[in-house]
């Protein structure tokens, strides 16, 4: 009757009960140690060890490159080949933007639709590439056959009427072309902006530094893309025509064009017809 009555005492009772480990010599019997314990004190003491290591997994599969044994983890962004593949992807993306701003530039100047365009795509404007030059016309004077020997027909800078032509007796070295509102200006060719200030004459005033030793000078624009220092491409926009200055009566493009330290006709080498 004790006997059942003990088997269906409460566990929160047993888990109480004490107990005596002991340990014996195996050869002498001799005890060596001995310890107290409970069900209880096991049973804390394999949850806490059980918790210890699940620490101690835990932060060898998070902080240390055991974690990319498992299969199926592991952090793809932190490979060398994500990196790549996502830097190649920006890049594309980007030349892919400036493609597009430098279409719908073009397109709205060739449709005469110029107030749609946006002067902060103009200023990042897609530059294309070098555009194939024509063999330079004869001329009768011995000088101008030198320096078109050097030079030849260049990006032109807007598309318009010229308003007045270049005259060196007049001190008028550069021509005027007219065109709409917020046309965007081009480079010529490829070069180093060297200037780009405003000026009470001539309004915002932008200059560019070219090879074989030429500057094209743009003046009287409304806003200028570019700062000194900045390096340009053939097409790529740098101003925004205007109607600046004191010398001047609407909107249009004063285009100067310099070679070894002298005024060009510019219509000698670029074509400004529509």
């Amino acid at each position: 009757m004790s006997e059942n009555t003990k088997e269906k005492r409460p566990w929160r009772e047993r888990i109480k009960d004490r107990y005596r480990l002991i340990i014996l010599n195996d050869e002498t019997l001799q005890e060596t140690n001995n310890y107290k314990l409970t069900l209880l004190n096991l049973y804390v003491l394999a949850c806490t060890l059980f918790i210890i290591i699940g620490i101690i997994v835990y932060l060898l599969l998070s902080f240390t490159p055991l974690k990319h044994t498992i299969p199926g983890y592991g952090n793809i962004k932190a490979t060398p080949e994500f990196l790549a593949l996502r830097e190649k992807t920006d890049q594309l993306e980007g030349e892919l933007t400036a493609l597009n701003n430098y279409i719908e530039a073009n397109k709205n100047r060739i449709l005469g639709n110029t107030q749609k365009a946006d002067e902060k795509m103009l200023a990042g404007a897609y530059a294309p590439q070098e555009v194939e030059y024509a063999e330079p016309i004869d001329e009768t004077d011995q000088e101008e056959k030198e320096i078109e020997s050097k030079i030849r027909y260049f990006y032109p800078p807007i598309k318009g009427q010229i308003s007045s032509s270049f005259e060196e007796e007049t001190r008028h070295y550069g021509v005027d072309i007219l065109a709409p509102k917020n046309t965007p200006i081009s480079s010529i060719n490829s070069g180093t902006i060297i200037s780009a200030e405003y000026n009470i004459e001539t309004g915002n005033t932008i200059s560019v530094q070219h090879s074989d030793n030429v500057v094209s000078t743009y003046k009287h624009n409304s806003k200028l893309l570019k700062s000194p220092g900045d390096y340009v491409k053939t097409g790529e926009a740098i101003a925004i025509i205007g109607n600046s200055g004191q010398r001047t009566d609407g909107y249009h493009l004063h285009f100067e064009l310099w070679i070894d330290g002298e005024a060009v006709n510019p219509l000698t080498y670029i074509d400004f017809n529509n």
